[in-house]
């Protein structure tokens, strides 16, 4: 499979995302096009950025946490909480 290019099963789809370097931006879960569980994404020097939780829904955002290019949180949001 070619970095980026996501694969469908059972309409699940895992997809990864790169920099032109070759670090990973993103990466997450789609079930009929629609984000389910975790997704991260980085900043171009490595360090996360963010990281979103999707109910099976795929429509429903459970936790919502970023942080800068430092690694020093800058959001943090949990439903319910």
């Amino acid at each position: 499979m070619v970095p980026g290019t996501p694969a469908t099963v059972n309409g699940i789809r895992r997809c990864n995302r790169e920099y032109r370097d070759g670090t990973l931006r993103s990466e997450g879960t789609l079930r009929d096009g629609l984000p389910v569980g975790e997704f991260k994404e980085w900043h171009p020097n490595g360090v996360l950025a963010a990281r979103k939780v999707f109910a099976e829904d795929g429509m429903t955002l459970l936790e919502d946490c970023a942080w800068d290019e430092h690694g020093r949180p800058t959001r943090t949001w949990r439903k319910g909480v």
